[in-house]
């Protein structure tokens, strides 16, 4: 009852009036940055209309045309995207007031495809010769569903994600340990030279650095026609490199509980009410080894989008290939910025804070791939003795982290799918023996897990 006053009253960041008020500066933040972004449109299209003598015919209407068409596609993101949503279905989408098919915040795709205007039709008042159709999912499978490159079926169509929506801030440089499995954001580490966790000198190389963005929504385009499914098409799924990774501290740790080290291999739990957990799409996988992260080359290459517009971008075809972009980016009003100043590699991430379980795997040396799913199967096996029935809100991921850059410990994570938690899993954290009163711990407290 404490926690749902404070949450009411409260002014912090945990609070519901901050997270509104939060929400409505982000999207008055955001409407400031399509006006933005309309307005040099606009003035793309003055240049263009100066620079009349020196094209044709066909490269005039079609570079008018572009021009028009992301005009158009600003407009109506403004209005449906933020004027025209009511303020419980905005509240809702942003993961503030309850919304059981997607508890946390969703990630939307926005698929515009060019159609042929059909004159036995009567146009409406913004006919343009576009459709507009949006798509929802959840940040957890948005991540790859939504992902740069990915091909994306519905309604009888294929849609290729070609873009990212995302303004100055939605880019943040961050550096990954090439040890362990600390992260943290560029400003946060740059007072020290080497990991805060496991000391590898290797945390301030630039190739530990990356950029990383927050997927909120992304867009495609196309023709209806080109996009229409076909039999005998084949369906094309793409697969991505991604890893869950948990932060938290000695500090987060409410309970624990583990044996004796004298009695082989390590067992134990470290109970979380607030634990961070990020999300990361390292990119397609790839042959070609990638950037060092927690110990081991990732198998995958960062998505290339420009850093401007988030379009995604092909290998360069030669040294004069600009790559793809809409009219209003940066790019195409300033012909000469180098390649390397507007290409980027990225990471996609999710965050969301919940409460979580850790379970030490008790295994030493190196673990079989059945061994580890056998234990996962007895875990969630019972839990639902435990709760008498299936509990879906309650998910698992296997991580292992470097301790000291040399011991390797699996630990499986039992965590609430829904942000912020709804403590059932702190029914599940007493050690054996305990009672509904006490919080002991046999060989080990609040302090952690020392292994």
């Amino acid at each position: 009852m404490n926690r749902v006053r404070g949450f009411l009253t409260r002014t912090d960041q945990t609070s519901i009036g901050w997270r509104i008020g939060a929400a409505f500066d982000g999207a008055a933040a955001e409407k400031a940055r399509l006006i933005e972004k309309r307005e040099e449109a606009t003035k793309e299209l003055t240049r263009l209309r100066k620079r009349r003598a020196e094209l044709t015919d066909d490269e005039f209407e079609k570079r008018e045309g572009e021009i028009a068409r992301d005009r158009t596609e600003i407009n109506r993101l403004i209005r449906s995207g933020i004027d025209d949503v009511a303020v419980i279905k905005f509240l809702t989408d942003k993961g503030i007031l309850p919304n059981y098919a997607f508890p946390e915040e969703g990630v939307k795709l926005t698929s515009i495809l060019s159609r042929r205007n059909d004159p036995s039709k009567a146009a409406s008042k913004d006919e343009d010769g576009l459709l507009y159709v949006e798509y929802s999912r959840p940040a957890s499978s948005a991540l790859s569903e939504f992902a740069p490159g990915q091909f994306f079926y519905a309604n009888g169509r294929q849609v290729e994600i070609e873009r990212i929506e995302i303004g100055k801030e939605d880019l943040s440089r961050w550096t990954f340990c090439p040890s362990c499995s600390h992260v943290a954001h560029r400003i946060e580490g740059a007072e020290t030279n080497t990991c805060p966790r496991c000391g590898d000198e290797m945390w301030s190389d630039s190739g530990s650095d990356h950029d990383v963005v927050q997927l909120k929504s992304v867009i495609s385009v196309d023709s209806e026609e080109k996009a229409a499914i076909r039999d005998g098409d084949q369906r094309d799924q793409r697969q991505f490199d991604r890893v869950l990774i948990p932060f938290h501290g000695p500090e987060d740790i409410a309970s624990s509980w583990f044996t004796s080290r004298d009695n082989g291999a390590p067992f134990g739990f470290e109970f979380l009410p607030d634990c961070t957990f990020r999300d990361f799409n390292f990119g397609p996988k790839s042959a070609l080894p990638g950037p060092k992260i927690a110990g081991e080359k990732r198998p995958a290459q960062p998505f290339l989008i420009c850093r401007h517009c988030g379009t995604l971008q092909r290998p360069a075809k030669d040294q004069d290939d600009r790559g793809t972009h809409p009219p209003s980016c940066k790019v195409i009003r300033e012909p000469d910025l180098a390649r390397e100043r507007w290409e980027t590699g990225v990471f996609l991430m999710r965050k969301f804070d919940t409460e979580a379980i850790r379970i030490v795997i008790p295994v030493v040396g190196e673990a079989d791939d059945d061994d580890l799913k056998s234990f996962v199967a007895a875990i969630n096996l019972g839990m639902r003795r435990h709760f008498a029935g299936k509990v879906d809100h309650l998910r698992s991921t296997i991580f292992a982290a470097q301790l000291d850059g040399m011991t390797t410990v699996r630990s499986l994570y039992l965590y609430d799918a829904v942000p912020g938690g709804v403590r059932v899993s702190a029914a599940g954290r007493r050690a054996p023996g305990h009672d509904e009163g006490g919080d002991q711990s046999c060989g080990g407290g609040a302090s952690g897990l020392s292994l």
